[in-house]
C-alpha cells in the first residue's frame, strides 16, 4: 500500500494505492449458522467510501431469520423471497453490501445491509446459497475481478433503476 498527496483535494488529504488486491487466506465457512462467531464477526467494506475498513459485528439471535419476517421501519417487508437471513447488529454505512461477512477467517456469508445507518441491525446472506451457486476465489484473484451473483432478494419498490 502506498500513500501520496492528492492533487485533486486539500493538501493534507492523502490518495491510497492499494496496488493490485488480491484475495489471500481467505476460505469459505461450512453452511450452518455461524453460532461459534457470536461475538467476532467482521465485514469488510467501505462505509461511506472509506476504502477497505473492518468493521466488528456480533450476532442477532442464535439462528437464521426468515427474509420474510425483516420490515423497515414504516412496516413495509424489504425482501420478497424466503431465504434464511443472518442477523447482525454493528456499524453499519453506505458502501458495505455485497462486503464478506468473516468468522475467523472464513466467509460465512454477504453483508446484505441494514435497517439504519450507523449502529444498527443489518442482515446478511449466508454462504450456503453462494455455495450452490457455484462461487469460488482462488487464492490470489485479485479483487477487481470478484463478482457475487445478482439475487433479486429485495421487494421492487426497494431496487434502484
Amino acid at each position: 500500500m502506498k500513500l501520496t498527496q492528492s492533487p485533486d483535494y486539500d493538501p493534507a488529504a492523502l490518495q491510497v494505492d492499494h496496488g493490485k488486491q488480491t484475495v489471500k487466506d481467505l476460505s469459505f465457512g461450512n453452511t450452518n449458522y455461524p453460532d461459534k462467531c457470536a461475538d467476532n464477526l467482521d465485514v469488510a467494506g467501505h462505509p461511506n467510501g472509506i476504502p477497505f475498513a473492518n468493521l466488528r459485528f456480533v450476532l442477532v439471535g442464535d439462528d437464521f431469520i426468515n427474509s420474510k419476517t425483516i420490515y423497515t421501519s414504516n412496516g413495509r417487508r424489504l425482501f420478497n423471497k424466503n431465504i434464511d437471513m443472518i442477523l447482525v447488529e454493528g456499524v453499519n454505512y453506505n458502501g458495505m453490501a455485497k462486503a464478506p461477512l468473516v468468522c475467523n477467517g472464513h466467509v460465512v456469508g454477504v453483508f446484505s445491509g441494514s435497517l439504519g445507518e450507523g449502529a444498527a441491525i443489518g442482515s446478511a446472506i449466508p454462504f450456503k446459497y453462494l455455495q450452490t451457486a457455484g462461487i469460488k476465489f482462488p487464492e490470489g484473484t485479485a479483487l477487481a475481478d470478484i463478482h457475487w451473483p445478482a439475487l433479486s432478494l429485495y421487494e421492487m419498490i426497494y431496487v434502484k433503476p
